[in-house]
This record gives C-alpha cells, sequence and structure tokens, in this order.
C-alpha cells in the first residue's frame, strides 16, 4: 500500500491512500505547484518511511496488550500499515 500525489491542475494537490486524503495542498502559480509537489513527494517519503518502524512496534506490543485492545494491532497489521 502505497500513497499516491494526485495534481488535478486546479489549484490543489492531493495525497491519497487508497481513496482517501492523507494530506492537500493548495497553488496559485506554477512556481508554487512546483514546491507543493516536492512537499508532497517529501510527505510520502516520510509516511513510507515511517511504516516500517511503526509495524515493528506494534509487532512487538502484540502480545503484551490487553486482550480489548488486540484486535486494533491485529486490523493495523492485516491492513498493512
Amino acid at each position: 500500500m502505497q500513497p499516491t500525489v494526485i495534481d488535478n491542475d486546479k489549484g490543489e494537490i492531493t495525497v491519497l491512500l487508497e481513496g482517501r486524503e492523507l494530506r492537500g495542498w493548495s497553488y496559485s502559480s506554477d512556481a508554487e505547484r512546483r514546491q507543493k509537489m516536492v512537499q508532497a513527494r517529501e510527505y510520502i517519503e516520510g509516511w513510507c518511511d515511517g511504516r516500517e518502524p511503526l509495524r515493528t512496534a506494534l509487532q512487538k506490543l502484540q502480545g503484551r496488550v490487553q486482550p480489548q485492545y488486540r484486535s486494533i494491532i491485529d486490523r493495523a497489521l492485516a491492513e498493512q500499515l
């Protein structure tokens, strides 16, 4: 699962993950559009970089949490954070 960057050519750049908006930017000029596109790509890079440490932490926690919280961790891991 990887987020995607969408530029609607109407002044908006959006980062989507499975159809859900994670983050958005507005722009009013071509120079600003390029700057916001770089920011969107950096956002995705950071999102992906943070995914593996989070997965590792959840896996470590999985056996140690109270039963009522285990399903939340199981679902997060199943959705391939």
